[in-house]
Parts: structure tokens; sequence; C-alpha cells
């Protein structure tokens, strides 16, 4: 069965993961991890909280860990 190109783990972009990228951004350039987050929300209330997406792609609906992950990274970002 060939692989879909842009799809999942073949090329899509994932929310969760953002988290840890968004902490490690703030230490460096944090209006570059603050942007990065305003984008992701952006993203989330206009398609959906998805596992992850690219063009004309979301899958899953609904994944808990891709808003539960950035949050926290969000929270040290803004509380810090």
């Amino acid at each position: 069965m060939p692989v879909e190109k842009e799809r999942y783990q073949n090329g899509a972009f994932w929310a969760t993961p953002s988290g840890w990228v968004m902490g490690a951004l703030n230490g460096r350039t944090p209006e570059l991890a603050r942007r990065m987050f305003a984008d992701l929300v952006e993203d989330f209330r206009s398609g959906g909280i998805c596992e992850c997406v690219n063009a004309g792609y979301r899958n899953p609906e609904r994944y808990v860990n891709s808003a539960t992950n950035p949050r926290g990274a969000a929270r040290k970002i803004w509380h810090e």
C-alpha cells in the first residue's frame, strides 16, 4: 500500500510537539514563541483541534493532546 505524501507521519504538521518548540523558542526569541501560539490558536478556531494538519488535510478532530501540550508551554511563556 503506498504512503500518501503530506499526510499523517509523512509530512503533516503536528500540534502536540508545538508546545515543546514554543518552549525552546521562548528562551531565545519569545516574540516568535508568542506568534507561534497565536497562529496555532487561529488554526484551532478555524478548523478544530486536530492531531496533524496540512493543506486540505486535518486528522483526527478533537485531539486533546494537541491542546494541552501547547497550553502548558503558553502558560510558561506568559507567566514566568
